[in-house]
Order: structure tokens, then sequence, then C-alpha cells
């Protein structure tokens, strides 16, 4: 009963302070702009932008982790993060919080929901525990051999 209620006031606390934070704009949409640095980098023969855009509906809850990824990897001076968020929690149980998100400077950016938040907010609003974060530079050196085997592939063989 004791978590149930808890469960009840984190979301009536979460739909006033993300309704303030919205006419604040403190969250927002992703834009334009977000989209055009995003359409460079290209994944399994498709813009990373377009995964992100226009693809949503095929992957299904859980692929945080890919579209998160695809966006640091296409986004200059981006940290990959992953941690628990409170929501995911109470909405699917525990042991299914785990949740992968992009910071970029003073912003996150959720690929999930498509949603630019002021990082504050973003942290106040899930009640995000647990985070871990990698820069662009230590995640390529841990992934090297990954990296280069990616880098040496001649895809003009495939032609």
């Amino acid at each position: 009963m004791l978590e149930e209620l808890r469960k009840k006031l984190f979301f009536a606390k979460f739909r006033v302070l993300s309704a303030k934070a919205s006419q604040e704009g403190k969250i927002m949409e992703f834009d334009d702009e977000i989209y055009e640095k995003m359409k460079n980098t290209i994944i399994a023969c498709f813009p990373v932008s377009f995964y992100i855009k226009h693809s949503k509906h095929m992957f299904p809850i859980g692929t945080c982790y890919d579209r998160s990824l695809y966006m640091f990897l296409a986004l200059d001076n981006a940290v990959l993060c992953r941690g628990n968020n409170k929501d995911l929690e109470y909405n699917y149980g525990k042991g299914h919080g785990g949740h992968g998100w992009v910071e970029v400077g003073d912003y996150v950016y959720d690929p999930s929901i498509m949603l630019k938040f002021d990082k504050e907010t973003y942290y106040k609003l899930y009640g995000t525990t647990d985070i871990m974060r990698v820069d662009k530079e230590t995640y390529l050196k841990e992934h090297k051999d990954f990296v280069d085997l990616v880098a040496s592939i001649d895809f003009n063989e495939f032609r």
C-alpha cells in the first residue's frame, strides 16, 4: 500500500513539474537543428536522424540504449548516459528502470520520447539514479576493436 502511494505521488509530482517546465521552455521537442547534426552519421545505411525521427515505431520499448548510442555517436561533445529512471520502474516494475539518454552541454536529449530537457529539470522529473556517463573519446578507446573493424571495411566491395 505504501509503495502504491509513493507511485501515485511520484506521478502527481511528475505531471505538475513537467507542465511547469514545459511552460518555462525547459522541455522542448527535438528541433530541426538536432536532426541536421545527426544526418551525416550513417548506421546500417541510414542517417541517424532517420532512425531517431522516423523509425521510432520500429524500435520497441527497451531500445533506448541503441537510440541513445546512435545519437551519441552522431553528436559532437555528447556524453552517453545510462541510469535508472523512477518512472520506468513504476510503469514496468522493479528491475526495469534502466534507461539511456544523451547529454550535450546543459541539455539532456531523450531519444525515446524525442524531447530536449534542461539537465536539472530532467533529473528532477525522472528521479534518475545510478547514472553512468562516458564521453566519446573514452567510449571509442574502450571499443577500439569494433571501431577499427568498422573503419577497415571497404564498403565499395559491396557495390
